[in-house]
């Protein structure tokens, strides 16, 4: 892959394949991970370098939301663990007080730097493909245009406070 255009942006343990594996293998418990760790290091690095190139990051997040009339979605508070793929959205922790809601998957857009390159990286080293995390910092704008595969108009919403778990985040 050629070299982002503003590759000096792009964390440097995310520079290449290789600086990201060294990484890993420093602040990563990799005992069962390691066979796939070199892999998904360049994997990761590559799509660090497109999202720098690009200026922009289109990302995935599944939610719950109530069944009652009209589906409420709280924009200013949208939580941090997204996906960079449709697929890897997914409803991993859902909050008692919604219920037997029903999911939606959110599209949305944001700036390469309001990423946590290293949480990011290393839940994609545990996890892998499958959800292919895009770990968000706190109160970071997200543009929604998409609820499932509806286009909407534009709307401005926020990582939100970004806690751990869902009792944590707004």
């Amino acid at each position: 892959m050629p070299r982002a255009k503003r590759y000096r942006d792009v964390p440097p343990f995310l520079r290449d394949g290789s600086a990201a594996f060294r990484w890993a293998k420093r602040h990563l418990d990799l005992d069962e991970y390691a066979m796939d760790t070199e892999d998904r290091a360049a994997l990761y690095s590559d799509f660090a370098h497109d999202a720098y190139n690009a200026g922009r990051v289109q990302i995935y997040r599944a939610i719950l939301i109530r069944q009652n009339g009209r589906p409420h979605i709280r924009f200013d508070c949208l939580g941090k663990a997204w996906s960079r793929v449709y697929e890897g959205a997914g409803v991993y922790n859902p909050t008692p007080a919604v219920g037997n809601g029903q999911t939606v998957v959110l599209t949305g857009i944001v700036n390469p730097y309001d990423i946590d390159w290293e949480y990011g990286f290393a839940s994609f080293v545990y996890y892998g493909e499958d959800q292919w995390e895009v770990s968000l910092l706190p109160k970071t704008p997200v543009l929604v245009t998409h609820i499932d595969d509806d286009r909407i108009e534009p709307v401005k919403g926020s990582s939100g406070t970004a806690g751990e778990s869902w009792m944590e985040t707004c």
